[in-house]
């Protein structure tokens, strides 16, 4: 969980925060005062790398699927949830069959 604090407290112990997480301590987040809205969160360089790595590989699956469906015709991919949903059915009735449930 995150450390968070005020502005003033951040501008105060600067170094100190700075230090702590550069050495791999929690995230700090910096808010206004009375539970405001966060202005900044401080993190370390590599949790930077981890959420820049995972949104490129987001985005390259976003143009995946449009890479996709432009090969579709413009056709939507099927919704994988459903595909899924469909594809246990299929399997539990086949059991069934098999087992002489149904």
């Amino acid at each position: 969980m995150a450390r968070e604090m005020t502005v003033a407290e951040a501008q105060a112990r600067l170094g100190e925060i700075v230090a702590q997480v550069a050495a791999g301590g929690e995230p700090v987040v910096i808010a206004r005062p009375e539970g405001g809205r966060a202005m900044l969160v401080e993190v370390t360089a590599s949790a930077v790398e981890v959420v820049d790595t995972r949104l490129a590989a987001l985005n390259r699956l976003g143009a995946l699927r449009q890479e996709v469906e432009q090969r579709r015709g413009g056709h939507p991919l099927p919704d994988a949830v459903e595909l899924v949903r469909a594809g246990r059915e299929e399997r539990a009735a086949r059991l069934d069959g098999v087992m002489g449930l149904r």
